[in-house]
């Protein structure tokens, strides 16, 4: 089979890890994967970016007009991907899409009748009318509109609330096209089936990680290589560069810090792109490495080592990457049990805390590190979620469901 990958990154983020992992299953099979992204970020031949369309000062009136109508995040006014014409897409037996990069969804009805089409569901936003998560909110049940994170981060750089507009045109453009859904939680899947996809099949394929890449290794070891004092009690956390992003918790972070000072907690933060100078005077005077994105899975690999648990207080989230790499490490986790999360998370790999609450992470912490047999316990157990079999499983589910489309 042929198969084109369509995503924002070819490795950058979870879904391009996903993308990523599916792409060397395949290929081990004797299948040709290509990628289109928006930035690349290794030096893959298979691998082309969507070419950037040159930066000019002054907007045309086509984009002004959808600025004002707060539609921008539809890509209406770009040229791809019907710029590349239909001979590039028709050259594949699959195109699988696993979330777009400035990319026309007016297009997307032409792209379908170019080869069969997937779409991965990473997160609610093909779902919604301009949101990452709804947090809650049913309105995308209907037609969105009256959003109520309009105007908060990050959706403040909106003109006007466009999300009605947006989910119906959305669904406009879904009535007139023909698609396979792939949720990676269960969770994802029934939002979808709930949503503007209800109409697609819908089915779940659960993330996975690369064997090759992560498994336990000595914490010694990894602490040496970080220098991180031995008998440090370490906490591993993913976070944003901009502090305004409170999807991952790190605000709850902060604030069960100091309900724990007498632990002398070491923190790990990881995760981060962009400009980290906001974030380093959030986090001045606690102890801990500098906060810094890491790409390297070596290196990931050390850090999730020396970690004692994985904090991941997100208030919403779908089936994160970072609780199945922590886990395949030996490393236990405290997370928050939102969307997909509670899919991952069970009594032998961690313990599940309520959103939003950053009490129970002190609390759970605190009572984590001073049981000693629970940690002890924890860290030696290792969920079958990131067994090899599971990587597996991965690959046979994607190629079965392939060969089902292209038949």
């Amino acid at each position: 089979m042929t198969v084109l990958i369509i995503k924002r990154s070819d490795k950058a983020g979870g879904a391009a890890e996903v993308g990523w992992l599916l792409s060397k299953g395949l290929r081990t099979r004797g299948h040709d994967v290509d990628f289109l992204v928006g930035r690349k970020v290794t030096n893959s031949p298979q691998v082309r970016e969507f070419p950037s369309r040159p930066v000019t000062r002054r907007r045309g009136l086509l984009e002004r007009f959808i600025h004002r109508l707060g539609m921008n995040a539809l890509g209406l006014d770009s040229p791809i991907p019907k710029s590349f014409g239909a001979e590039e897409f028709r050259r594949y037996d699959i195109i699988h899409i696993h979330d777009l990069p400035e990319f026309n969804w007016a297009h997307l009805p032409w792209l379908s009748r170019q080869a069969p089409l997937i779409w991965t569901v990473h997160s609610m936003q093909p779902l919604t009318g301009n949101c990452l998560y709804s947090y809650g909110c049913e309105r995308f049940l209907q037609n969105c509109g009256t959003c109520p994170q309009f105007g908060q981060w990050p959706l403040n750089w909106l003109h006007r609330d466009g999300s009605y507009l947006n989910m119906r045109l959305k669904r406009t453009l879904m009535s007139q096209m023909t698609m396979q859904v792939v949720g990676v939680s269960d969770w994802i899947s029934e939002q979808a089936r709930k949503s503007l996809f209800g109409s697609f099949p819908v089915t779940t394929i659960k993330n996975a990680i690369d064997p090759e890449c992560f498994f336990p290794i000595d914490r010694n070891a990894a602490r040496e290589q970080l220098q991180i004092p031995q008998n440090a009690k370490t906490v591993m956390l993913s976070v944003a560069s901009n502090v305004l992003d409170q999807r991952k918790g790190l605000d709850l972070a902060l604030a069960a810090l100091p309900r724990l000072v007498g632990l002398n907690l070491f923190l790990l933060p990881t995760g981060i792109s962009g400009d980290t100078s906001a974030l380093k005077k959030a986090m001045a005077g606690i102890a801990g490495l500098e906060p810094r994105n890491i790409t390297d899975d070596a290196l990931m690999r050390d850090y999730y080592a020396a970690a004692d648990v994985v904090w991941h207080p997100s208030r919403a989230d779908n089936y994160p990457m970072v609780l199945l790499e922590a886990i395949a490490c030996g490393t236990p986790v405290i997370a928050a049990a939102v969307g997909g999360v509670p899919e991952i998370v069970n009594e032998n790999n961690g313990i599940l805390i309520p959103a939003n609450d950053s009490e129970a992470l002190a609390q759970t912490t605190r009572n984590f590190f001073e049981g000693v047999c629970v940690q002890n316990q924890h860290k030696n157990e290792r969920s079958a979620l990131v067994t090899s079999n599971q990587f597996m499983r991965f690959i046979d589910e994607h190629e079965v469901l392939y060969k089902k489309l292209i038949s």
